[in-house]
């Protein structure tokens, strides 16, 4: 009968021991902030009669005490209101703890999407812009999760893009006699 008595107190005991070093364990775990993309340049690489490729850089900021790797990613670019396209990377940055990398997405960019907005754009000299990341990361717990950024802002042309794109813009015509 005794035996029965210490081996329910060991049990008992067991227990929440147990539970406080499995608390103990998730207090030191800190759970991953999804690292910020933003954009950080945009250039045109190839104009042609169809679609135009821009490389996009982007920013990645990683809040985290710890490294975070970014094993790839879906990058969906708006420009005023216009979603022009899709970029794929498949490459791995590693992103320092507290601090930021940045990464080149070419994005094929259909001149159906884009004809619209851009003389607009070019004439005002700024894009407002919109980036929606689904990032492929790791973090210190070292598990592959997909996380979800975005953001949004404007930018400035540079008169000499302003410039060499406009050549390849279709006239706008205000009238059927306009030339």
């Amino acid at each position: 009968m005794q035996t029965v008595a210490v081996e329910r107190l060991n049990t008992a005991l067991a227990l929440p021991a147990l539970l406080l070093l499995l608390a103990g364990g998730c207090v030191s775990w800190t759970p991953m902030v999804p690292p910020q993309v933003s954009l950080v340049d945009m250039r045109f690489e190839s104009l042609t009669l169809f679609e135009t490729t821009a490389v996009f850089t982007l920013r990645l900021a990683n809040e985290n005490p710890f490294p975070v790797t970014v094993d790839g990613g879906v990058y969906a670019m708006t420009l005023n209101g216009v979603r022009v396209g899709k970029g794929l990377s498949g490459d791995a940055v590693e992103v320092p703890r507290l601090a930021t990398a940045t990464i080149e997405v070419p994005v094929h960019v259909s001149h159906l999407a884009l004809v619209f907005e851009a003389r607009d754009a070019f004439e005002r000299g700024t894009v407002d812009y919109m980036v929606s990341a689904r990032l492929h990361t790791r973090g210190q717990e070292r598990r592959s999760r997909y996380v979800e950024s975005e953001s949004r802002g404007t930018f400035s042309l540079p008169p000499a893009q302003t410039q060499r794109l406009d050549s390849y813009l279709p006239a706008v015509s205000t009238g059927p006699f306009a030339p």
